[in-house]
């Protein structure tokens, strides 16, 4: 008669239903958390054309604060949509941490020439697109002027 009673399989079984139980609880544990604040920063160092209290307003979804958002239903896809939708911004990278914080990396727009037209004026970026006038910051770029 073989022994099918093996102390090494039954410590398998056990961890493994171990693993099981931390694995759910710490699920569920993170699925009632909420964000503890938003941080916004600059790639580049330098916020030019748009602010910290902008990119924060497109973050927390008209909210009061980020305390008050729970990680599960924060969409990141599209938040950082939202960002890189704005006319000043070339791209956003949005991410929650571990501990709870919701970050953004920013990259604004780089103007390479101002455009002015009879009915208003404009930014033209490196890659050709349109930027509106800033009412925070002028850049120091060439004048073109269009007839």
């Amino acid at each position: 008669m073989k022994k099918y009673f093996n102390w090494t399989n039954l410590r398998l079984v056990l961890m493994l239903m171990l693993l099981v139980f931390l694995y759910s609880f710490t699920s569920k544990r993170n699925e009632n958390r909420k964000l503890q604040k938003a941080t916004v920063e600059f790639q580049d160092g330098e916020q030019l054309f748009i602010t910290h209290e902008t990119v924060n307003k497109l973050l927390i979804e008209n909210k009061k604060d980020a305390s008050s958002i729970r990680k599960v239903t924060l969409d990141l896809n599209n938040l950082e949509n939202t960002i890189n939708q704005h006319d000043m911004v070339e791209k956003a990278e949005v991410f929650v941490s571990v501990d709870g914080h919701l970050k953004a990396v920013v990259k604004q727009k780089t103007p390479v020439a101002r455009i002015f037209e009879g009915n208003g004026s404009y930014y033209i970026d490196y890659k050709g697109t349109k930027m509106p006038l800033s009412t925070i910051h002028t850049a120091r770029v060439p004048l073109v002027s269009g007839g």
